[in-house]
């Protein structure tokens, strides 16, 4: 799926507009600047731009998944609101996950542990009871799109799905065309992808490129 990381109001509509329509679900990156360097929108105005979030996701047809790459997630969970939301992945590495996973539970969200390439497989082993998904970050440093794709995630995977080959993987960071057999083969389900859509010449026609393979 598309996966959307933006400066303000207007450059996420714009986005939103571009698959409105086409893609059945769509990921928004949502960084604070604390967890990450990096700030999105609506961070970047203030979490009162939250409403303004809530409200304009219901002028499309497609689900959403929430990628918060926050230091802490439950103010954030508690607001936005579950109407068009169908997914929150959060970081593993937050300060409040298992909080906030549970209030999210609660609202009706699937629920996601994302993880860094450098965090330990361990840290993901006491909240698989309450969660419903594993997000494996490929790229060494996490809130830049068009970061370069780093190998050594496949033997993360490897190792995490011969002890839970239950879990439902996927992936997000640098992924391009050429990794999705080798991730296909180890169980990967999900693929968002950044860069390798949104910078593309015709996004919508990457991604439907890029579907086709994933079906096949």
């Amino acid at each position: 799926m598309p996966a959307i990381l933006v400066k303000d109001k207007k450059d996420l509509t714009e986005s939103l507009n571009l698959f409105d329509g086409i893609v059945d679900e769509l990921q928004i990156d949502v960084l604070d600047g604390k967890l990450v360097p990096k700030i999105s929108w609506p961070y970047t105005v203030g979490a009162n731009a939250i409403s303004e979030l809530n409200s304009l996701l219901y002028d499309y047809t497609f689900n959403v998944e929430l990628h918060l790459m926050l230091e802490e997630n439950l103010s954030f969970i508690e607001s936005v609101d579950s109407g068009k939301i169908s997914r929150a992945v959060m970081q593993i590495e937050s300060r409040d996950f298992e909080i906030a996973a549970k209030a999210a539970k609660n609202k009706g969200f699937l629920v996601g542990a994302s993880a860094m390439l450098e965090t330990s497989l361990e840290s993901l082993e006491s909240v698989l009871d309450i969660i419903d998904y594993v997000q494996f970050m490929c790229i060494e440093k996490i809130g830049v799109q068009g970061s370069k794709f780093n190998s050594k995630v496949i033997d993360k995977i490897k190792v995490f799905r011969q002890k839970h080959p239950q879990v439902e993987l996927a992936v997000d960071g640098g992924v391009k065309k050429e990794h999705l057999p080798s991730l296909e083969s180890l169980g990967v389900k999900r693929f968002a992808m950044g860069s390798a859509i949104m910078s593309s010449q015709n996004p919508v026609a990457t991604w439907r490129e890029l579907s086709e393979l994933l079906t096949q």
